[in-house]
């Protein structure tokens, strides 16, 4: 196993790390700050505006869709880094496996950098659990990236020198109440077949059968693949931050509701009830359902790219008057959509001008499991649909905050005449 015969110095030298099997595995105590060795500068960091994983760099003319999988990510490639395609950043719970990294891996060269962690944090060994090939090294993985504006500091290594603390002046004081996510079983990406997919707990997100095979008992396979439980997994994070925003007090923040009611009155559109809103919602989605099969999308790339402009310009203003932490919202939902999107193929598509028609002739409705299926039908790029998707789901939840999650990604539309893409 090569990537473990590559970090057995840094094993050797972490033995003694404290708090390696303090807190359970179901509740990991939430570390707010993390840490990461790199080679990258504090400014070029700025300039870059984010630490990306290999997956999004775009370092290679043929780079792949970025990969979810926390195991394939542990797991990394012959040379002990992480794949050319993760979808995550690794950090560490621990400030001194971050100082044998650098000395170990970086020639004792670079800088480590404290960061606060916010939802898109996963907590690798209490999500792979028994199966974690390097639990010494504590690791969170950050899903989409890590943002610039949440490092709190920094320590700068000169041959071998450590230099003094410096803080981040452009740190954002909105990532202070946030929180990290914890274990992400249903994250775990196993191979087909693994051992792990019959164990607790990652049982609870698979559909099991009696195997052929004498030594198994059963045959499990999970419900999705590890990018469709990574949609969800976004699309629950978006939720909360829009409950965090209904908690604050009256007097500090309007509500949804009135900001919403205020613009659509600036419109000139009428505001009903929002009970009747709700209805009229759930009707228009079990109208689409029975619809589905008679609807057949055909957009133009040239069509298509028209609308979402419009719908991008029409973001931009509404974020404008959201509040401070709003905009962080904004930011980890954008980059996470955009770990997710492949992008090669639909910008092959809009610089050729093709004619996209939608996959099985059925792209009247969808959920957030079709949202890669969806993008890549429309030809549409990563960036636009992160800001599509920020701007509709933040109206619409303001609608129907009391409907079910399930019914909400039910409800969505991405029809032929109106490109609508919603999704966290």
């Amino acid at each position: 196993m090569p990537s473990l015969v590559a970090f057995l110095p840094l094993f050797l030298l972490c033995t003694s790390l404290p708090g390696l099997a303090t807190p359970p595995l179901d509740k990991p105590e939430d570390p707010q700050v993390v840490y990461r060795a790199d080679m990258l500068s504090p400014a070029n960091l700025r300039l870059q505006g984010k630490f990306l994983p290999r997956g999004l760099d775009l370092s290679r003319p043929e780079q792949p869709p970025p990969d979810l999988s926390l195991y394939k990510h542990v797991f990394g490639s012959k040379t002990g880094t992480s794949r050319h395609d993760s979808a995550y950043v690794s950090t560490t719970k621990s400030l001194e496996f971050a100082r044998q990294f650098l000395h170990t891996i970086l020639g004792s060269r670079g800088f480590i950098y404290k960061i606060h962690t916010s939802p898109n944090f996963i907590d690798v060994e209490s999500s792979l659990r028994e199966f974690s090939m390097h639990p010494l090294e504590r690791e969170v993985a950050a899903l989409g990236g890590i943002h610039y504006e949440q490092v709190l500091s920094w320590i700068e290594f000169e041959e071998g020198i450590e230099q003094p603390e410096v803080l981040n002046p452009n740190y954002a004081s909105r990532f202070d109440k946030a929180s990290w996510g914890g274990a992400q079983v249903q994250l775990a990406g196993f191979p087909k077949n693994h051992a792990a997919w019959s164990r607790h707990p990652w049982k609870t997100f698979t559909s099991c059968r009696p195997s052929i095979k004498k030594m198994k008992r059963e045959l499990c396979e999970p419900h999705m693949s590890a990018t469709e439980f990574g949609l969800e997994y976004v699309a629950d994070i978006f939720v909360h931050e829009v409950e965090m925003m209904n908690m604050e007090p009256a007097g500090n923040q309007v509500s949804t509701k009135t900001r919403t009611r205020g613009k659509r009155r600036r419109k000139g559109k009428k505001r009903t009830g929002a009970a009747k809103q709700r209805g009229k919602i759930k009707a228009k989605a079990k109208t689409r359902k029975s619809n589905k099969s008679n609807k057949v999308g055909k957009v133009k790339v040239a069509k298509l790219q028209t609308a979402t402009d419009t719908k991008v310009s029409e973001g931009r203003t509404a974020a404008s008057s959201k509040p401070s932490w709003w905009q962080e919202a904004v930011q980890t939902i954008a980059a996470a959509a955009a770990a997710i999107v492949p992008s090669k193929v639909l910008v092959a598509s809009i610089q050729a001008g093709q004619m996209v028609e939608s996959a099985g002739e059925r792209l009247a409705s969808f959920g957030i499991k079709e949202l890669c299926k969806c993008a890549t039908a429309l030809g549409m790029v990563p960036e636009q649909l992160a800001m599509l998707d920020v701007y509709q789901v933040s109206e619409l939840l303001s609608d129907i905050k009391d409907v079910a999650t399930e019914e909400f990604i039910d409800g969505l539309e991405c029809a032929e005449q109106e490109v609508l893409v919603m999704a966290a």
